[in-house]
């Protein structure tokens, strides 16, 4: 499993957490900083050659974004997790659509979160 830490305390709005996106995920320079553009990005995230982020997982392996901060970004933000979440839920299931077994989760200060169309969720970068 690879994992990427969030700081959640740099995210005060949707705007503030495209841009941590973007900085930590390495998005492609044209990443559009909307939920669309998220969930195309990280629908890549095994396939290097797409250019699309620099950061990648092998195909069935896991990606662990974490979230610092996490909980006090629900309570700050709850409509930015909440999308945030689903987002996930959706990179997942496009994911699956294409016959593939990774999976992004999330971490939110160390607890797990359930996302919708995939197991445990939670968001951050490292190693």
């Amino acid at each position: 499993m690879k994992t990427v830490v969030i700081d959640g305390a740099a995210i005060t709005d949707e705007a503030s957490l495209h841009r941590e996106f973007a900085a930590k995920m390495g998005f492609a320079g044209f990443y559009g900083h909307n939920w669309d553009a998220w969930i195309d990005c990280m629908g890549y995230i095994t396939e290097p050659e797409a250019k699309m982020t620099e950061v990648h997982v092998a195909v069935g392996d896991e990606l662990l974004l974490k979230v610092l901060d996490g909980r006090a970004l629900e309570r700050r933000c709850p409509d930015v997790v909440k999308a945030l979440l689903e987002c996930g839920d959706f990179a997942n299931e496009r994911l699956q659509n294409h016959g593939e077994t990774t999976r992004i989760r999330f971490l939110l200060d160390g607890a797990a979160q359930q996302s919708v169309a995939a197991d445990d969720s939670a968001a951050g970068k490292s190693e």
